[in-house]
């Protein structure tokens, strides 16, 4: 092996439930929001109460932070 360090990006992938503020039972309306949102940081997963979210990969753990913060607000 070599002196150089071996250079990862890091990329994350969260998932959020659509729940009943009243209930706090899962809503099966993440098709709803996702009409709403950017389909390449946006997707659905198996379970119609959840939107995933995917950053893009970064070498920066600042860099990655900042974007799961924009992907969360909106």
């Amino acid at each position: 092996m070599g002196d150089l360090a071996e250079v990862m990006a890091v990329g994350v992938e969260e998932e959020f439930h659509t729940v009943d503020l009243e209930s706090h039972r899962l809503l099966p309306r993440a098709d709803s929001l996702l009409q709403q949102l950017p389909a390449e940081r946006f997707g659905a997963e198996l379970q119609r109460s959840v939107v995933e979210t995917n950053s893009r990969p970064f070498l920066r753990l600042i860099d990655l932070a900042e974007d799961l913060a924009a992907l969360r607000q909106a």
